[in-house]
Order: C-alpha cells, then structure tokens, then sequence
C-alpha cells in the first residue's frame, strides 16, 4: 500500500503547483451544510499554502494506507465485472449463458442496493473503519467459499448465485464507512484532493481490471480471477484498520450517531437535503444507462471490418484520460464544490453525448469521448466532498447509503429502457436524444441553483 501511495504521488508531482492562482476564486459560497464566511475563508487560504496539494496528502499519517486499501480493492471490484460473468458462463451449457449471467449479474447487485435504501439509517451507529473491514472481510469470505466448492466440483449455479447475493449484502455498509473515514483522516481544505484521487483510482481500475481478469481468466481460470478479486479487499481491510489505529491516535472520534442524531436525522430529511444532489444523479446515471447500449452500436457502424471492438477501445481510453486530467485539476478549481456544478457538469457530458451521436467519423467521436471525459470526471469527488463537508458523520453515513442504492439502480435501469428502445431507434437516436434531455436538465438545474446558497441543513451539523 505504501509503494501504490508512493507511485502516486511521484506522478502528481507534474500537477502540483498548477493554477495556484486560481484558488479560492468565487470559493466563499456555501454549499449544503452550514460552513459561514469566516471558515471558508480560512480554507482557501490553506488550500494557497505550500503545503496543500496531492503530495503533501500522500505524506499524511493513515491517508497512504486508506488510499493504497481503495487502489487495491478498486482493481477487484473491475476485476469482478468479468469475473463473475465468466465464472457462471462455466456453470452452464452454452444455450443457458445468457440467462446465468443475467441471475448471477443481479444477484451480485440486488441485496446491496435493498439493504442501502432499507439499512442505511443504522449503520450510524458503527466505526466507519469496522464497516470497511466487515464489508471486505465478509465479501473475501463468500468468494472463499466459492473457489472451495469449484475445486471440489461442487459449485453449481444456484450455489453460486446465493454466495454472490450473501456477499452482496454488506456492500452498502462498506460504501458508507469508506465515505465516513476520509473526513476523519484528511483536512477539510484537502477533502476534495482525497476524492479526486479516490475517484482516479476507480476510473484507472475501470479501464484495466476487466482485462486484467480476462488475462487471469484465459491463464489459470474464471473462479481464479474470482479469488483474487476476493484477496483485494484483505489489502483494504488492512488498510482501513491502519486508518483506525491513526484516528485514535490524534484522538479523532470515530463513534457516530448518537440517539440524539438519529432523532434529530430522519432519512427523509437527509434525502431532501440533499434533493438536488439526488435529483441531479439519478437522471445523470439513468442516461448513463443509455450511452453504455449506444456506443458499442454506433463503433460497430464506425468500424465495421471488427465490429468496432477496435475503435470501441479506443474511445473508452480517451474518455478515461479525459477524466483522469479534469480529476487533477478538480481541486485547483475549488468553485466546482457546490450542487450547481453537477447540473453544469451532467449538461457538458451531455453535450458529448449528443457530438459523439452526430459524429460522422471515428476521429470526432473520439475526440468528443475525450472531452466528455473531462465533463464527467470531477462529478464523483465533487459529490462525496459535499456530504463529507456539510453533513455530520453519522448524517453523511447514511445518506451515502442512500445515494449509493440511487446509483446503482440508476444506470442499470436505463440500460434496460435503451435496450427496448433500440427495438424501435437506432442508436445514434438515442444516444442524442439522451444527450439533449441531460442539456436541458444541466441547463435548467444549473440556472435553478445559481443563486443558492446550498441544501442548508434547518440546524448546524456537529463533527
């Protein structure tokens, strides 16, 4: 963990002393909790000094081990979007794949998001760090249990699929802890540094841990890849137990939600709290859906000598490191951190939704795919950074449950409605017409919120 700190950081070098001159600018209005002129102030007036930035974050005590947990158990995660859907292909005889990956695909997805919408509420009452650990403990456990049973020839896919949804179960408590540690381990000038780098991480283990497990998969076997993904959260779990020994030892308070809290926060506040936030995502992701069916049909069109797998690469790619420089420079441009911006971001990446749909060459689309990169990749960091900063830590708990249940039903749902309509509209219809629904609403939203000063808790929030 601590050399996957340290390669980062190395890397971040190039970007740290950019745009110091761009700090702070329009950063003094309030965004959903409660933070007054005189806080903000003293923000961006650390986020100037010297030592704030990417380096000196990695150089913190307990961040480079929470950071390394996340790398780590991230490249597992992408690993089991393969993973999974190999293991239950090999369970099966060939006229049954679709249906066994359709079975195992949702149970690995289903019980978590029942248990955020159900749950959330109760785990203020945990550690942050134990709900990390339990999450990655638990999850390691089930795939234990299925590489057992394959190498005694007794998994079947019903067995598989109940071990996928029991281990599903806990991936809502361990969204929230992760969400809940970083405000106890990073300064609140430097929380937007800790999410971009998070959200980086995700979005590079996107792009290699599907292959990554496909190679596992081709050299040894698909329940192998599947194992491994399962040892990646052993790393986070040490990595989050490293991150507690840190917060008691600068005497941080990691209990929340005492009876008073939960009194006080209700679910149906926290949501309509954060409504814009909320409102803003769910369509973002449901279109989200959408552009997924699309694009591999219009790289197809594009390039038909391969099916544009070639081209389809390709655009992947560019988006990612579109995303990957947006991300750097996110935290340089600190008036991104407020609702306002996610209409504004979720409008720019519709806008390359509806050029990479109108594009009449495969350069175009590229070039679009990379530009909606740089729309779409502060929009994670910038969410997580608005409820660590302006909820409370219990509050923050359980609306990141909640928003995690928003998400993941979200894009699978409109990968759904695209699949239908593609019976009925080719894909460049409705790729664009998605576009131009996420124009409007970005448009509007943000015009809406211009002059908000945030979703302002009715009281302050206590840390």
């Amino acid at each position: 963990m601590a050399l996957v700190a340290t390669l980062v950081r190395t890397v971040l070098g190039a970007v740290e002393g950019w745009g110091d001159s761009r700090r702070g600018v329009r950063g003094g209005e309030r965004v959903i909790g409660t933070a007054n002129e005189a806080e903000l102030e003293e923000q961006v007036t650390t986020a100037s000094s010297a030592e704030s930035g990417f380096r000196s974050l990695l150089r913190d005590k307990g961040f480079p081990s929470y950071f390394g947990g996340v790398a780590v158990s991230s490249l597992g995660n992408a690993m089991s979007e393969v993973a999974v859907v190999l293991v239950a292909m090999t369970l099966v005889d060939v006229e049954l794949s679709g249906q066994a990956v359709a079975a195992s695909t949702i149970a690995y997805m289903l019980p978590g998001l029942m248990v955020g919408i159900l749950l959330s509420r109760y785990v203020r009452k945990f550690r942050p760090t134990t709900l990390i650990m339990a999450d990655c403990l638990w999850r390691f456990g089930w795939f234990a249990i299925i590489g057992l049973l394959y190498s005694r020839d007794k998994l079947t896919l019903a067995i598989f699929v109940a071990c996928l949804a029991a281990a599903a179960l806990s991936k809502s408590a361990g969204r929230s802890g992760a969400n809940a540690t970083v405000p106890l381990l990073v300064p609140r000038d430097r929380l937007l540094h800790a999410n971009t780098l998070s959200g980086i991480v995700v979005q590079g283990s996107t792009m290699v841990g599907p292959a990554l497990a496909g190679l596992i998969a081709s050299l040894w076997s698909p329940v192998g890849a599947l194992v491994l993904d399962g040892a990646t959260f052993l790393v986070f779990a040490v990595g989050a137990f490293a991150a507690s020994r840190v917060i008691r030892e600068k005497g941080g308070d990691e209990i929340t939600g005492g009876a008073a809290e939960t009194q006080r926060s209700g679910p149906w506040r926290l949501v309509g709290t954060a409504m814009p936030v909320f409102v803003t995502t769910g369509v973002f992701y449901l279109l989200y859906g959408c552009f997924v069916v699309a694009l591999p049909l219009l790289a197809a069109g594009h390039a038909p000598e391969d099916g544009g797998a070639g081209l389809l690469g390709v655009m992947w790619s560019l988006f990612g490191a579109g995303a990957v420089v947006s991300g750097l420079l996110a935290p340089r441009l600190r008036f991104l951190v407020r609702p306002r911006s996610l209409a504004a971001m979720s409008g720019g990446w519709g806008l390359c939704m509806c050029a990479v749909a109108a594009s009449p060459h495969p350069a175009l689309a590229a070039l679009s795919m990379f530009l909606g990169g740089l729309a779409y990749g502060p929009y994670g960091a910038v969410v997580r950074t608005l409820f660590q900063r302006d909820f409370s830590k219990g509050d923050n708990m359980e609306v990141s449950g909640y928003y995690g249940a928003l998400t993941s039903a979200a894009a699978p749902l409109g990968i759904m409605a695209a699949g239908i309509l593609s019976s009925f509209a080719g894909p460049g219809a409705i790729m664009g017409a998605a576009g131009a629904v996420l124009v409007a609403m970005g448009t509007v939203g943000t015009a809406v919120m211009w002059r908000m000063s945030g979703l302002a808790a009715p009281e302050p929030c206590e840390r």
